[in-house]
Parts: C-alpha cells; sequence; structure tokens
C-alpha cells in the first residue's frame, strides 16, 4: 500500500501514520533551527514532502487518513483514541 501505513482498515477505507516527531517534522520551524547538520534537515524535510504527497494520494483514492504524532501518545493515549475514531 502507498506509504506502509502503520494501521490499515480496508473495509472502511482508513490508514493510521505513527509518526516520530523528530524523523517527521513535528514543530518543523522550532526544529529545524536546532539541526547543526544539513543532512538532517534535508531528511527531515524529505519526509516532510513524502508525508503530504502520500497522504494527498491515498486521499485522492478515498481513503481516510490519520497521522498520530509520538508526543500524542506519549502524552495522551485517550486522546488518541478520540481522535482516531473521530470523537474530538
Amino acid at each position: 500500500m502507498i506509504g506502509n501505513p502503520d494501521f490499515v482498515n480496508r473495509k472502511k477505507m482508513v490508514a493510521l501514520f505513527v509518526d516520530g516527531d523528530f524523523w517527521h517534522g513535528y514543530d518543523w520551524k522550532k526544529l529545524k533551527r536546532k539541526l547543526k547538520n544539513a543532512f538532517w534537515a534535508n531528511k527531515i524535510r524529505a519526509n516532510i514532502k513524502r508525508d503530504k504527497t502520500v497522504s494527498r494520494k491515498l486521499k485522492g483514492m478515498g481513503w481516510k487518513v490519520n497521522q498520530i504524532w509520538e508526543h500524542e501518545i506519549n502524552t495522551g493515549i485517550n486522546r488518541v483514541v478520540k481522535k482516531i475514531s473521530g470523537r474530538t
């Protein structure tokens, strides 16, 4: 499947991505200022671009796409469950 989602419900056409804050560029404006190595900035920038492209393609195919961030799981799993189930 495009983008290799972490969890998929094919019947309901739902794809769920669980993304690490660092690797997928959460709070990118703040994070990129801290990076001292151009390699990491380029790597994360490419990940962000790829994530957007994958999400757009899946949505275009009729899929519902959810993204959960690492810090969301670490700080409140109940909110994550609500977000996934559409109760937020």
